[in-house]
């Protein structure tokens, strides 16, 4: 089980909320569009930088200024979700993805291009390589390299957990989170079956109407799944590492494969 799956349920608390929090105190005065004054624009992305985030700004608000005297601005960001940054002493930039989690309110990202949090949430999903239609996203959590981890709920039954890595991206479908105890919010346990189940078309269990399934585990030779298919006997179905189905396992033969079998029949 990778334990970044389970830590980043106890860290969503800190991940968004209270960053949606922080913004909620600042200044929200609104005092135009940067992009009408070259100087403003340039001390927001300066702002930007300082802050330590990758954001090529585009457009943005001026909010205002808080007790503190540091000046806050709104960005949009042409490849990433924009932010709510701070300018000094110390820098500070909060992703309006995390904002839109708790709620609107006086806080919340206003420019047209990052209240759209569907389209950035399906540009992280390309970025990913996930061939859906992307319906909806949230934040789950953060790994320990305190980088969020995204859910996606996509047009269909398939709904995916990504997480940035140093080769790129992490994709773990709902049903390995599940079994890794994580949850998907966006995808329910019925959908889990069901594109579990397009996975078997063209096999040797096209015929199986997929009542339970289950993740065992990944090794060297694939990833192996618990398959309840009504009336029959539970089995194990065996995919490669590119994900295509290899072979049928019965589980009396599978106990070493995932703490075996759970069930030896589908009630």
């Amino acid at each position: 089980m990778r334990p970044e799956l389970l830590l980043c349920v106890g860290l969503i608390a800190s991940a968004s909320p209270a960053a949606a929090q922080e913004v909620r105190d600042y200044g929200t005065t609104m005092r135009g569009r940067l992009g009408r004054d070259p100087i403003a624009t340039n001390a927001a992305q300066e702002a930007v930088d300082r802050a330590g985030v990758s954001c090529r700004v585009t457009n943005g608000v001026l909010r205002g200024r808080d007790a503190d005297g540091a000046t806050h601005y709104e960005v949009a960001c042409a490849d990433a979700p924009g932010y709510v940054v701070i300018g000094g002493p110390t820098y500070r930039a909060i992703n309006c993805l995390a904002i839109a989690e708790r709620g609107r309110g006086s806080g919340s990202c206003r420019l047209r291009e990052n209240a759209d949090t569907r389209r950035h949430y399906a540009r992280i999903a390309a970025s990913a390589g996930v061939d859906c239609v992307v319906q909806e996203g949230r934040i789950t959590g953060v790994n320990p390299r305190q980088d969020f981890i995204y859910e996606i709920g996509c047009v269909g039954p398939s709904g995916y957990w990504l997480e940035p890595s140093a080769d790129g991206w992490l994709v773990t479908d709902c049903l390995i989170v599940s079994s890794q105890g994580g949850e998907c919010r966006l995808t329910s346990r019925r959908e889990d079956r069901e594109a579990f189940q397009s996975r078997l078309t063209g096999t040797e269990l096209a015929g199986c109407h997929v009542a339970e399934v289950r993740a065992m585990g990944r090794g060297s030779n694939g990833s192996y799944f618990e398959v309840g298919c009504g009336s029959r006997e539970n089995v194990v179905a065996r995919f490669d590492p590119p994900d295509v189905f290899q072979e049928v396992i019965p589980c009396a033969e599978a106990g070493s494969i995932g703490g075996g079998c759970r069930r030896t029949s589908t009630p």
